[in-house]
Formats: C-alpha cells, structure tokens, sequence
C-alpha cells in the first residue's frame, strides 16, 4: 500500500512541476497576456465547463469537510468495502458526465452566473460527498 501512496504524491509533485513549467513557457513566449490561468479560463468557458465544477469539488475536498459521512455506501447497499473509494466513483462520474454534457450539446458560455452555480455545485459536492475530514 505505501508504494501507491508515493505513487500518488509523485504524481501530485510531477503535475505542480509542471503547471509551473507551462506557466513560464508561456510568459517567456511572444504572444502578449499568455499565461495557463488563460488558456484554462477559456477552456472551461467552451465545451470544457467540467473544469469549473473540478476546481469547486477540489476547493470544498480540501478546504471545507464535514467529519461525517453524508452518502454511506453501506446504508445504501453498495457492495464496496472501502466507502471512501465510492466518493471518488461518484465524482468521477459527475465529472465524466459533465464532459461528455459539453462535448454532445457544444454549449459554450462565459456567462458568470452559470460558471458560479458550477463551483458552488463543486464545493457543495466536495464539502458533502469527498469530504477530508471524514477519514480523521
């Protein structure tokens, strides 16, 4: 088990590194206003919206939490032994489905009040569902 924890942390480190890379890639070339913040900003506002939701259920995971569990697999007669795994299933599939929502219907919007409801829907998720605090 310890080898998928570094796994993971080696992952987590690679992808920061590599934000950090992309970031100076794009202020050392010529186009004027590049930066990734950019370049994500407008992804999420065409067919890729789920980004949006992503960072609201990452912002509720690790900054907000209730210590209880609020969608136990086992009440609901999952068969899974580990809880914890569902609520990454559950998030998962809302992500996938927001994908694939963008890439049938090609709805793009940059309107504020749609990409608002999004990450308030992402943090409710994230504080409800993948909360941190239930595993202390």
């Amino acid at each position: 088990m310890d080898i998928f924890y570094y796994i993971v942390v080696g992952v987590i480190v690679a992808s920061v590194l590599l934000l950090f890379g992309l970031e100076i890639l794009a202020k050392l070339n010529d186009i004027p206003n590049d930066n990734v913040n950019i370049i994500i900003r407008n992804a999420a506002f065409s067919k890729l919206y789920f980004i949006t939701f992503a960072f609201g259920v990452v912002s509720g995971h690790l900054f907000l939490g209730v210590t209880f569990r609020w969608i136990d697999c086992r009440a609901i007669k999952i068969p899974i032994n580990d809880c914890a795994i569902f609520d990454v299933i559950v998030i998962v599939l809302l992500n996938l489905f927001l994908l694939l929502t963008g890439f049938i219907f090609k709805f793009n919007t940059s309107r504020p009040l749609f990409h608002f409801s999004l990450f308030a829907l992402g943090l409710f998720t994230g504080h409800f569902i993948w909360s941190m605090n239930v595993f202390n």
